[in-house]
């Protein structure tokens, strides 16, 4: 028996699945959409065929007595007729909801992600005043943000950062990092789930076996936060710390 080599055939399986659920909403639209025309016509064709069937047996129904009698005879002989009516706009209007059902989800979790970097623009602004004029904007008591962060949060070139889910080292930048954020959120819009190995994808770091089994589910409302923080290494001394929580686990 010929060995089939599966491997060659992984990676166009990925991308159509990727293609098809990125664009399951327009899919799901157009099948819907020919799914109500195609309905009518069947509509058309099957009260021409009960007609038929009901002059055939146009006799055998004036002899019943009842007139309950009568119209429960006539779905007796013409029921068949609309099976194929009944499963197209069934399914048809299935797509329709199924759709809308997804751009939901899909608008949802933008306007997430847009309060999330919005919030995270108001905090970059301040510290940009704070830098520029010396004077902070934050109340006092505030401690979301650790003046130890600041010389880590303000430097645009490569420094040190740890990854607290592996405890590996790597070199990176705080917009690297946002950018990965955003991403896996907007990924999230098409692709209902994100694991923690994407997240390294978005970082150039090496993929490992456990993060393929965690990760952010949009269906139960997930989403991807990173957080910024200072830690003290030993040997580097200063670096920056990005933490974050991935909500389930998936086995297998």
């Amino acid at each position: 028996m010929k060995h089939v080599n599966l491997e060659k055939w992984k990676e166009p399986v990925e991308k159509l699945t990727k293609m098809l659920t990125e664009n399951s909403p327009t899919i799901l639209t157009v099948f819907g959409s020919v799914g109500l025309v195609t309905t009518v016509g069947l509509a058309i064709r099957a009260t021409v065929s009960a007609a038929r069937i009901m002059d055939e047996h146009k006799d055998e129904i004036e002899q019943i007595p009842q007139k309950q009698y009568k119209a429960a005879e006539a779905v007796r002989l013409t029921w068949k007729c609309y099976v194929p009516v009944t499963i197209v706009g069934g399914a048809s209007l299935g797509c329709i909801i199924g759709a809308n059902s997804i751009n939901l989800k899909r608008n949802a979790a933008l306007m997430a992600a847009y309060i999330t970097t919005e919030d995270k623009l108001k905090g970059c602004q301040s510290w940009i005043t704070e830098a520029v004029t010396g004077k902070s904007e934050k109340k006092d008591g505030d401690e979301s943000e650790k003046k130890d962060n600041k010389p880590l949060i303000f430097d645009g070139r490569k420094c040190l950062c740890k990854d607290e889910f592996s405890g590996r080292l790597f070199e990176t930048t705080l917009s690297r990092i946002r950018t990965a954020e955003s991403r896996l959120n907007q990924m999230m819009t098409y692709e209902y789930r994100v694991t923690v190995n994407e997240l390294y994808d978005e970082l150039d770091l090496e993929r490992i076996e456990a993060a393929e089994h965690f990760g952010w589910d949009l269906e139960r409302g997930d989403q991807v936060q990173i957080s910024i923080d200072a830690e003290m290494n030993e040997q580097h001394g200063p670096i920056m710390l990005i933490t974050y929580d991935p909500k389930h686990y998936w086995n297998g």
